[in-house]
């Protein structure tokens, strides 16, 4: 079996992180004939020309306890096969660290073991959603804490995360490189059409407080009672820990003519009927200190973005409708007065042009090559690639993978049990 050039791991499947592992693989494939392993559960957006490890699917998506125990299992199964792949000096690249830490940090600790240059993606610095109550979120917070420094290298989506390393966990800055979320692509999105006055902005992803919604209602609200013609779309799944903010907000919503309320997981295959015939992605956030995925989504469709600076994306300034911080309702309100005053076809032509500058960017392939070069470079002037395995270790190493090879469209398939 030919030696990995990289390892991208990932527990999503066809989540956003799922399709950010899918793409920064194929950014590396684009860059160069280096050899890919992809260890993840099976995916939507399936890349060619990688090596493939296939991991279990979770085993519930209703029951939390079962998911976080089958998460753990795929923690398991994937360290197996990191044991068995991973090589002295060659970068393993984390997208998430998921939502069992420890145990979700498991297969790096491997990779380490392993000699392997050890990069974790840093997409949120702690999760929305904590496992624990709130007597035990410090212990929480710690533990993330810890699984940040058993990382060699550490790529960051915002300078602020850079800080908050620094500061919060003691990483020195050198160990920490700033990459920008490439483009999601979704096909068959369509615009509103010209016919229709009513302008429609839409609320996407988890519901929860720091994303400004019962403002964001409470502004559309103000805004039908002056006579402007705009509602809402809200999609997505309310916050497990907010559940009581998600209930106040159902009954402001009350009052608002031609909302639509889809508050549940939202499916990839739904996407292109929930993103059509919307005006504007609306993303009022504060205390946001990561990319948006959002904001990526809306930027990448050629949808008009109404954001404040902590949901903006780089390089967006001229497609981005601001909304000024500290956000209020009085804030939003404006923001969308502004936004509503601009012809529609000028407000399309302007997401339009950013999401052809957004595409110019190859992102994913700059990510890639930001990703390699420092974990190049690491190796290269650190002792810890000389660790070696013990002899149980390597023995062990064959147990990595439980099923036969074989390849396909490029892509050479393994699963484990």
């Amino acid at each position: 079996m030919k030696t990995p050039d990289i390892i991208v791991y990932t527990l999503s499947s066809q989540s956003a992180m799922g399709q950010f592992a899918s793409e920064l693989v194929r950014g590396t494939t684009r860059i160069s004939d280096t050899h890919v392993i992809l260890i993840a559960p099976p995916m939507e957006h399936e890349p060619d020309h990688c090596q493939r490890v296939v991991l279990p699917l979770p085993w519930s998506k209703k029951s939390r306890i079962l998911k976080l125990a089958s998460m753990a299992w795929m923690s398991i199964a994937g360290s197996l096969a990191v044991l068995r792949h991973a090589r002295r000096g060659k970068p393993f690249v984390m997208v998430e660290l998921g939502s069992t830490v420890p145990v979700s940090a498991m297969p790096a600790l491997v990779a380490r073991l392993r000699g392997a240059v050890t990069v974790l993606n840093l997409h949120d610095f702690y999760p929305h959603a904590f496992r624990f109550g709130p007597y035990l979120r410090g212990f929480e917070k710690a533990l993330y804490r810890w699984c940040f420094r058993r990382f060699d290298l550490i790529a960051a989506m915002k300078a602020p995360q850079l800080d908050r390393l620094r500061d919060e966990v003691g990483i020195n800055p050198d160990r920490v490189l700033i990459i920008d979320h490439g483009p999601f692509v979704i096909a068959d999105v369509k615009p509103p059409t010209a016919e229709t006055e009513l302008v429609r902005v839409l609320v996407f992803g988890t519901l929860r407080s720091n994303k400004m919604l019962l403002e964001s209602i409470q502004a559309i609200k103000q805004l039908q009672s002056e006579g402007v013609k705009v509602t809402l779309r809200i999609a997505g799944a309310p916050s497990h820990q907010e559940q009581a903010y998600w209930a106040a907000c159902r009954a402001e919503l009350s009052g608002v003519e031609g909302a639509e309320i889809i508050d549940r997981y939202i499916d990839d295959r739904e996407l292109p009927a929930i993103l059509s015939g919307i005006d504007g992605m609306l993303c009022p956030y504060q205390n946001f200190d990561s990319q948006s995925g959002v904001s990526i989504v809306a930027a990448s469709n050629g949808i008009p973005l109404l954001a404040t600076q902590s949901a903006s994306i780089t390089g967006a300034d001229d497609g981005l409708f601001p909304i000024a911080s500290p956000v209020s309702v009085q804030a939003i309100v404006g923001a969308i007065s502004r936004f509503v005053a601009v012809p529609r076809s000028d407000r399309q032509s302007r997401a339009h042009l950013l999401r052809i500058n957004f595409e110019k960017r190859a992102i994913w392939d700059e990510a890639a090559k930001s990703i390699l070069a420092k974990a190049t470079q690491f190796a290269s002037r650190s002792q810890y690639g000389a660790i070696t395995a013990p002899a149980a270790v390597e023995a062990c190493a064959g147990m990595g993978g439980g099923g036969d090879e074989s390849s396909a469209d490029g892509v050479t398939k393994e699963a484990t049990e």
